[in-house]
């Protein structure tokens, strides 16, 4: 029986749109390209989810992996703000499935520094019952051991738990840990929450 409904954040919840932003910056589609694979791609990011490499660190592995575009990366990087775009959809889904009588939690891969420019602006996150991000324990997705984490801190039973995620790894990495997986494809995914029955249905 599921009881709880844990959401990813970033292209499930919120656009994360830095390639949008980049384009409207002017860089070609080649450039978009070559940031997408020289910075998210990067092993250093995938660190900076897990806390574990600064902001700082991270920039300085950038400029590294590509020093002829340092200008365009202090351009971009000065739009950090703007790489998140919230879906009109997030609010109102977690509303609907807490109204049935759904607890709601959030685990999401995410940055420190990210986290504290683009959450405080999110409408969805005062709606949650609980929140595990990356940065904050030490343990990314799809690793077992971040769900294991979730359940721990909020006492869950994880075959109580449906986990969203838009990345099937990372579905596969919440089944590992005995949680029941949904991959997130947009508003189809968005309808079959709004039809799930109430909890002990």
């Amino acid at each position: 029986m599921i009881r709880n409904i844990v959401f990813d954040v970033g292209d499930v919840l919120v656009a994360f749109c830095w390639d949008d932003v980049a384009r409207k910056l002017g860089f070609s589609e080649e450039l978009v390209a070559k940031f997408r694979k020289n910075m998210i791609e990067l092993p250093a990011w995938n660190e900076f989810d897990r806390g574990t490499v600064t902001e700082e660190q991270v920039l300085e592995a950038i400029r590294q992996a590509m020093p002829e575009n340092e200008a365009e990366l202090k351009l971009l990087w000065s739009h950090k703000r703007e790489f998140t775009r919230e879906y009109p959809t997030s609010a109102p889904i977690i509303r609907h499935l807490k109204n049935k009588g759904y607890r709601v939690y959030l685990l999401s891969n995410y940055p420190k520094e990210l986290r504290d420019a683009h959450w405080p602006s999110f409408s969805f996150t005062g709606l949650v019952d609980g929140i595990v991000v990356s940065a904050d324990v030490r343990m990314v997705k799809p690793d077992v051991e971040i769900f294991e984490k979730l359940c721990e801190l909020y006492g869950l039973n994880a075959g109580e738990c449906l986990f969203v995620d838009d990345r099937d790894y990372n579905v596969e990495g919440a089944r590992r840990a005995g949680m029941h997986g949904l991959v997130y494809e947009g508003e189809k995914t968005i309808e079959k929450l709004r039809q799930m029955p109430e909890p002990g249905m």
